[in-house]
C-alpha cells in the first residue's frame, strides 16, 4: 500500500512540474496572475512589443486556480501599446479581466 501511495505522489509531482514547465513563457510573452479575492485575472506583464495584446484565462488544476496569458497580435484598429497591463488592455484582448 505504501508503494502505491509513493508512486501516486511521484506521478502527481511529475504531472504538476510538467504542466508548470509547459506554461512557462519566454520573456517576449505576457503573464497573467490570479486574484483570489476577485476570482479573476490581471495582466502582470504585457507583451513588450507594440501591436500585441495579452489574453488572460483562468485555469484550474484540482484545487489550484491560476491564470494563463496568451500573446495575440492586435486586430486592425485596436490600440495595443507595448508592456500594457491595464484593465483596458485586458478588455481589448477579450479574456478574463475580473481581477482588476
Amino acid at each position: 500500500m505504501k508503494a502505491i501511495i509513493h508512486i501516486l505522489l511521484l506521478f502527481l509531482t511529475i504531472l504538476v512540474f510538467t504542466i508548470y514547465s509547459v506554461q512557462s513563457k519566454p520573456e517576449d510573452h505576457c503573464e497573467c496572475h490570479y486574484q483570489a479575492t476577485k476570482n479573476g485575472c490581471i495582466i502582470a506583464r504585457g507583451p513588450p512589443q507594440q501591436g500585441f495584446k495579452c489574453q488572460c484565462r483562468i485555469s484550474k488544476f484540482f484545487v489550484w486556480t491560476h491564470c494563463i496569458g496568451t500573446k495575440l497580435q492586435c486586430n486592425t484598429g485596436e490600440t495595443c501599446p507595448a508592456n500594457c497591463s491595464s484593465r483596458d488592455c485586458c478588455v481589448v484582448a477579450g479574456g478574463d479581466c475580473n481581477g482588476y
